[in-house]
């Protein structure tokens, strides 16, 4: 079995998605290696990053004390197994098969930026807000007055 543990140096980090390394630990060969990752600059692209690195590693499973659901949810949805590291536990010690199997994204914590904005790089959201350029905005007064100039419109009085 392979797994990754997020780390800093050598112990377990608190929060899996903010971890600056990544342990790959591989049973069969009983080998591991810290994979240092790199910062990024929207919250997006970094998750992005450790599944691509879980990817190119073929992890099995992950090891969490902290985990987002958003984050959560698309290591669940790549088959990949996460378990629970209690507080306190140590970097060598951690081992899949002593450690709670993690099966449900309600475990994660809620996003703490999801409701406040998009991320930085806009990718997935859907929501219509002062980045999005096709949302709808109200125009100026000066604005419509010389729009009026403009295309030579004369302004409609209501009721007659």
């Amino acid at each position: 079995m392979i797994y990754a543990i997020p780390c800093d140096q050598n112990s377990p980090f608190n929060h899996f998605a903010k971890a600056p390394q990544l342990m790959i630990v591989d049973d069969t060969t009983a080998t591991s290696q810290r994979i240092d990752v790199t910062k990024t600059e929207g919250s997006c692209g970094h998750k992005k990053q450790l599944l691509a690195l879980l990817r190119e590693n073929r992890v099995d499973a992950v090891i969490v004390r902290n985990i987002g659901q958003n984050m959560l949810a698309a290591i669940l949805e790549k088959k990949i197994a996460v378990y629970y590291a209690p507080r306190g536990s140590q970097l060598t010690s951690l081992h899949p098969n002593h450690l709670l199997p993690v099966t449900d994204v309600s475990f994660g914590k809620p996003s703490a930026n999801k409701s406040k904005k998009r991320c930085a790089s806009q990718c997935g959201s859907k929501k219509v807000g002062k980045h999005n350029k096709l949302a709808p905005r109200m125009l100026s007064p000066t604005t419509i007055e010389a729009l009026k100039k403009v295309l030579k419109v004369k302004a409609i009085v209501e009721g007659k």
